[in-house]
Protein backbone atom coordinates (compact mmCIF):
# COMPACT_ATOMS: atom_id res chain seq x y z
CA UNK A 1 0.00 0.00 0.00
CA UNK A 2 1.22 3.27 -0.67
CA UNK A 3 -0.12 6.83 0.08
CA UNK A 4 0.88 9.73 -2.43
CA UNK A 5 0.32 12.71 -0.13
CA UNK A 6 0.22 16.61 -2.30
CA UNK A 7 3.70 16.85 -0.35
CA UNK A 8 4.91 13.84 -1.97
CA UNK A 9 4.23 14.85 -5.51
CA UNK A 10 6.63 16.86 -7.83
CA UNK A 11 5.62 19.54 -10.62
CA UNK A 12 7.32 20.00 -13.74
CA UNK A 13 6.70 21.93 -16.60
CA UNK A 14 5.81 20.46 -20.22
CA UNK A 15 5.74 22.65 -23.16
CA UNK A 16 1.29 23.17 -22.91
CA UNK A 17 1.73 23.72 -18.84
CA UNK A 18 2.50 21.16 -16.25
CA UNK A 19 2.51 17.78 -15.07
CA UNK A 20 2.80 16.04 -11.67
CA UNK A 21 3.76 12.47 -11.97
CA UNK A 22 1.93 9.91 -9.42
CA UNK A 23 3.14 6.47 -9.96
CA UNK A 24 5.13 4.81 -12.31
CA UNK A 25 6.33 1.34 -12.82
CA UNK A 26 8.69 -0.41 -12.38
CA UNK A 27 10.84 1.06 -10.03
CA UNK A 28 13.56 3.06 -11.51
CA UNK A 29 11.81 3.20 -14.45
CA UNK A 30 11.07 6.91 -15.29
CA UNK A 31 8.96 8.89 -18.60
CA UNK A 32 11.88 10.38 -20.36
CA UNK A 33 13.87 6.66 -20.29
CA UNK A 34 10.20 5.46 -22.54
CA UNK A 35 11.21 2.24 -20.13
CA UNK A 36 8.19 2.05 -17.69
CA UNK A 37 5.39 -0.60 -18.21
CA UNK A 38 2.58 2.18 -16.53
CA UNK A 39 2.25 5.31 -15.78
CA UNK A 40 -0.28 7.84 -14.05
CA UNK A 41 0.15 11.43 -13.65
CA UNK A 42 -2.07 14.36 -12.88
CA UNK A 43 -2.04 17.46 -15.63
CA UNK A 44 -2.59 21.08 -16.20
CA UNK A 45 -3.15 22.29 -20.14
CA UNK A 46 -2.57 26.08 -20.31
CA UNK A 47 -2.46 26.21 -23.56
CA UNK A 48 -5.90 27.12 -25.79
CA UNK A 49 -4.53 24.14 -28.70
CA UNK A 50 -1.67 22.07 -28.30
CA UNK A 51 -0.62 18.19 -29.49
CA UNK A 52 0.01 15.19 -27.41
CA UNK A 53 3.34 13.95 -27.18
CA UNK A 54 3.34 10.64 -29.63
CA UNK A 55 4.13 7.49 -27.62
CA UNK A 56 3.98 4.91 -30.31
CA UNK A 57 4.82 1.97 -27.73
CA UNK A 58 1.47 3.09 -25.29
CA UNK A 59 -2.04 3.14 -24.57
CA UNK A 60 -3.29 6.13 -23.04
CA UNK A 61 -6.19 6.74 -20.79
CA UNK A 62 -7.86 10.03 -19.83
CA UNK A 63 -9.64 11.55 -17.54
CA UNK A 64 -10.75 14.99 -17.03
CA UNK A 65 -11.31 16.53 -13.68
CA UNK A 66 -11.66 20.25 -14.46
CA UNK A 67 -13.10 22.23 -17.99
CA UNK A 68 -14.20 20.81 -21.35
CA UNK A 69 -12.08 18.70 -23.71
CA UNK A 70 -11.76 18.88 -27.55
CA UNK A 71 -10.29 15.91 -29.16
CA UNK A 72 -9.42 14.58 -32.41
CA UNK A 73 -6.75 11.21 -33.33
CA UNK A 74 -4.86 11.72 -36.72
CA UNK A 75 -7.53 13.85 -37.95
CA UNK A 76 -10.41 11.96 -37.45
CA UNK A 77 -13.76 14.02 -36.27
CA UNK A 78 -13.46 16.27 -32.91
CA UNK A 79 -15.13 14.97 -29.69
CA UNK A 80 -16.04 16.49 -26.97
CA UNK A 81 -14.52 15.16 -22.94
CA UNK A 82 -16.45 16.45 -19.67
CA UNK A 83 -15.27 15.54 -16.02
CA UNK A 84 -17.22 11.89 -15.86
CA UNK A 85 -15.89 10.44 -18.25
CA UNK A 86 -12.62 8.42 -19.63
CA UNK A 87 -11.45 7.81 -22.90
CA UNK A 88 -9.13 5.55 -24.49
CA UNK A 89 -6.84 6.05 -27.80
CA UNK A 90 -3.52 4.79 -29.47
CA UNK A 91 -0.49 6.52 -27.94
CA UNK A 92 1.11 6.79 -30.69
CA UNK A 93 -1.70 8.94 -32.98
CA UNK A 94 -1.45 12.34 -33.48
CA UNK A 95 -3.71 13.77 -30.81
CA UNK A 96 -4.52 16.94 -30.89
CA UNK A 97 -6.83 19.38 -28.06
CA UNK A 98 -8.36 22.28 -27.50
CA UNK A 99 -9.19 23.73 -24.34
CA UNK A 100 -7.73 24.62 -20.85
CA UNK A 101 -8.63 21.71 -18.71
CA UNK A 102 -6.78 19.71 -15.46
CA UNK A 103 -6.68 16.22 -16.17
CA UNK A 104 -5.64 12.53 -15.15
CA UNK A 105 -3.75 10.24 -17.56
CA UNK A 106 -3.14 6.45 -17.49
CA UNK A 107 -0.03 5.21 -19.94
CA UNK A 108 0.19 1.49 -20.44
CA UNK A 109 2.92 -0.08 -21.94
CA UNK A 110 1.37 -2.14 -25.03
CA UNK A 111 1.83 -5.79 -24.97
CA UNK A 112 3.03 -5.60 -21.34
CA UNK A 113 0.22 -3.89 -19.24
CA UNK A 114 -3.74 -3.22 -19.86
CA UNK A 115 -6.32 -1.27 -17.17
CA UNK A 116 -8.58 0.99 -17.22
CA UNK A 117 -10.48 4.01 -15.35
CA UNK A 118 -13.98 5.22 -13.57
CA UNK A 119 -14.84 8.35 -12.67
CA UNK A 120 -17.31 8.46 -9.52
CA UNK A 121 -19.21 11.17 -8.17
CA UNK A 122 -18.78 9.91 -4.17
CA UNK A 123 -22.09 11.76 -3.92
CA UNK A 124 -23.59 8.98 -5.14
CA UNK A 125 -22.45 5.87 -3.08
CA UNK A 126 -25.80 5.24 -1.20
CA UNK A 127 -24.26 2.80 1.24
CA UNK A 128 -20.58 1.45 1.52
CA UNK A 129 -18.59 0.07 -1.24
CA UNK A 130 -15.81 -2.38 -1.24
CA UNK A 131 -12.80 -0.95 -3.17
CA UNK A 132 -12.93 -4.63 -5.13
CA UNK A 133 -16.12 -3.65 -6.71
CA UNK A 134 -15.55 -0.44 -8.41
CA UNK A 135 -14.54 -2.46 -11.56
CA UNK A 136 -17.76 -4.67 -11.15
CA UNK A 137 -16.04 -7.60 -9.55
CA UNK A 138 -15.40 -8.78 -5.84
CA UNK A 139 -13.03 -11.03 -6.91
CA UNK A 140 -9.51 -10.81 -5.28
CA UNK A 141 -7.31 -9.12 -7.82
CA UNK A 142 -5.20 -11.81 -9.71
CA UNK A 143 -1.60 -10.80 -9.44
CA UNK A 144 0.03 -8.35 -11.18
CA UNK A 145 -2.56 -6.21 -10.96
CA UNK A 146 -3.17 -3.52 -8.70
CA UNK A 147 -5.44 -0.59 -7.86
CA UNK A 148 -5.11 3.47 -7.39
CA UNK A 149 -7.78 5.37 -5.97
CA UNK A 150 -7.15 9.28 -6.86
CA UNK A 151 -9.73 12.10 -5.28
CA UNK A 152 -9.83 14.49 -7.43
CA UNK A 153 -12.18 16.97 -5.74
CA UNK A 154 -13.65 17.33 -2.49
CA UNK A 155 -12.17 15.25 0.81
CA UNK A 156 -10.98 14.65 3.17
CA UNK A 157 -12.05 10.82 2.46
CA UNK A 158 -11.27 8.12 4.87
CA UNK A 159 -10.94 4.34 3.30
CA UNK A 160 -10.16 2.20 5.91
CA UNK A 161 -12.45 1.39 9.46
CA UNK A 162 -9.48 3.09 11.43
CA UNK A 163 -9.94 6.60 9.72
CA UNK A 164 -6.23 7.15 10.79
CA UNK A 165 -5.11 7.92 6.93
CA UNK A 166 -7.26 9.67 4.64
CA UNK A 167 -7.74 11.05 1.19
CA UNK A 168 -6.89 15.08 0.55
CA UNK A 169 -7.61 16.51 -2.84
CA UNK A 170 -5.21 15.59 -5.49
CA UNK A 171 -4.05 13.14 -3.98
CA UNK A 172 -3.96 9.04 -4.62
CA UNK A 173 -3.47 5.51 -2.48
CA UNK A 174 -1.71 2.94 -4.47
CA UNK A 175 -3.28 -1.02 -3.81
CA UNK A 176 -0.88 -3.48 -4.62
CA UNK A 177 -2.52 -6.76 -3.24
CA UNK A 178 -5.59 -8.39 -2.71
CA UNK A 179 -5.81 -8.46 0.85
CA UNK A 180 -5.33 -4.50 0.70
CA UNK A 181 -8.08 -3.80 -2.15
CA UNK A 182 -10.29 -6.26 0.45
CA UNK A 183 -10.24 -4.02 3.08
CA UNK A 184 -10.37 -0.86 1.62
CA UNK A 185 -13.99 0.47 1.61
CA UNK A 186 -15.88 3.58 -0.55
CA UNK A 187 -17.77 5.56 2.34
CA UNK A 188 -21.48 7.01 1.81
CA UNK A 189 -21.89 10.38 2.82
CA UNK A 190 -18.68 11.57 1.47
CA UNK A 191 -18.58 14.52 -1.26
CA UNK A 192 -15.89 14.63 -4.42
CA UNK A 193 -15.21 13.49 -7.25
CA UNK A 194 -13.06 10.11 -7.23
CA UNK A 195 -10.70 8.71 -10.29
CA UNK A 196 -10.12 5.04 -9.96
CA UNK A 197 -7.50 3.09 -11.87
CA UNK A 198 -6.65 -0.54 -12.59
CA UNK A 199 -3.95 -1.70 -13.71
CA UNK A 200 -2.58 -5.57 -14.39
CA UNK A 201 0.68 -6.02 -15.73
CA UNK A 202 1.31 -9.49 -18.03
CA UNK A 203 1.72 -12.29 -16.44
CA UNK A 204 4.98 -12.91 -18.86
CA UNK A 205 6.41 -9.42 -17.65
CA UNK A 206 5.99 -9.44 -13.39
Amino acid sequence: MRWIHLEDQRTVNWSGGTTTELAIAPEGATYVGRDFDWRLSTAVVEDEESVFTELPDYNRLLALRKGTLWLRHDEDAWYELRPGRAVAFDGGSRTESRGRVTDFNLMLRKGRAEGSLRCLSLAEVNEEMPACELFGTEETMPAGTCLALFLSEGGPLALFPDGKEVLQAGEMLLLKSGEEVAACRIPAGAEGELIAARIRVMPEHQ
